[in-house]
């Protein structure tokens, strides 16, 4: 299966953008217009300059804007030096991957992995960030991998084996590399669900990649 390296989040922002340097355009074509008599610029070349000067100084003032409210949300989401996540700090990293801010969500999500070390939630969110917004899914192999190394309890070390087996196998299209993660949760709960269906998945790689 191919991997999809469109990002609709970037995309997004560059509507922004150019929807900002329109603006810019007009209002600074418009003022340099107004101030055409005054100043005793006569033809066209006051306008354009104005046009080019507003989208660049929009365009630039939205950008700094944007930066400054994302290094605020760091610093209330995520705070350096935090053990703990902040109560609000993934509802935060959520809604900027709804409006298809990914690249921010994922700085926020960053920052929480980096201060809670112990803790593979921020990795999985992340994960499924890549997988499902970014389309960077080798990115969101890593990032699986690393929650299930950080997993501890039972219960989230078959969850995130889940989701990784099933980025390998239809996202990747790589069922191999997905058969260290199978054996290690059928040796491990051999006796469980999660056991069972490490091994069936197992014998389905083997069997359809050594026909």
């Amino acid at each position: 299966m191919p991997i999809r390296d469109f990002d609709s989040g970037e995309r997004a922002q560059r509507i922004r953008l150019l929807a900002w340097a329109f603006l810019g355009a007009v209002f600074g074509g418009t003022f340099a217009w107004m101030l055409a008599p005054i100043t005793g610029t006569t033809g066209p070349t006051a306008p354009i300059v104005g046009a080019i000067i507003g989208a660049v100084v929009i365009c630039f003032g939205a950008t700094i804007l944007a930066d400054a409210a994302v290094r605020g949300a760091v610093s209330v989401f995520a705070p350096s030096g935090s053990s703990t996540p902040q109560p609000r700090a993934y509802s935060g990293a959520d809604a900027l991957a709804a409006q298809g801010r990914n690249e921010d969500a994922i700085e926020i999500l960053r920052r929480i992995a980096g201060a809670a070390p112990d803790d593979p939630e921020p990795c999985v969110r992340i994960a499924r960030i890549h997988r499902d917004g970014t389309g960077r899914y080798e990115e969101a192999v890593a990032w699986f991998r690393n929650a299930l190394n950080r997993a501890r309890q039972p219960v989230q070390e078959q969850a995130i084996a889940r989701e990784l087996v099933e980025m390998l196998i239809y996202r990747l299209d790589e069922p191999r590399l997905a058969l260290p993660v199978l054996a290690r949760i059928a040796e491990r709960y051999a006796n469980e669900p999660a056991g069972r269906w490490a091994r069936d998945q197992l014998t389905t790689i083997k069997t359809q990649t050594n026909p």
